[in-house]
């Protein structure tokens, strides 16, 4: 096929995530432009097919007033994360890695409710 003119790209960047907030929480804290932002890792447990629990780390971070609400959250909660991927410098190398930037964060069950998992 010939392309002439402006290329086109179609990508749809969103993902939508379920698991437990990390063991550190949220930390809210104010951007230099004065808006609010909530970072929390996010904790995915699946099964391998040795049987044993596997549980990735995802960082994701939430601004404004959505970061607020975020704020109550606790380690542990699980939540259902909207939002897209994004990638960001690393502070501790000069590597990159993927985050989530959230649209939203909803809690999915009340924290006394969930099960212990390895990584929590």
């Amino acid at each position: 096929m010939k392309v002439t003119g402006e290329q086109h790209v179609a990508c749809v960047n969103h993902v939508l995530l379920v698991g437990n907030i990390g063991r550190g929480g949220v930390e809210v804290r104010a951007a230099p432009s004065g808006a609010a932002q909530a970072v929390f890792p996010l904790l995915l447990a699946e099964q391998g097919q040795d049987g044993k629990i596997y549980t990735t780390s995802v960082p994701c971070e939430i601004w404004g007033r959505y970061a607020e609400d975020a704020g109550g959250l606790g380690a542990g909660q699980l939540v259902l994360v909207e939002g897209r991927l994004k990638k960001r410098p690393r502070a501790d190398t000069a590597a990159w890695e993927l985050c989530v930037v959230a649209f939203d964060v909803t809690p999915v069950l009340e924290k006394a409710a969930l099960p212990l998992f390895p990584g929590y």
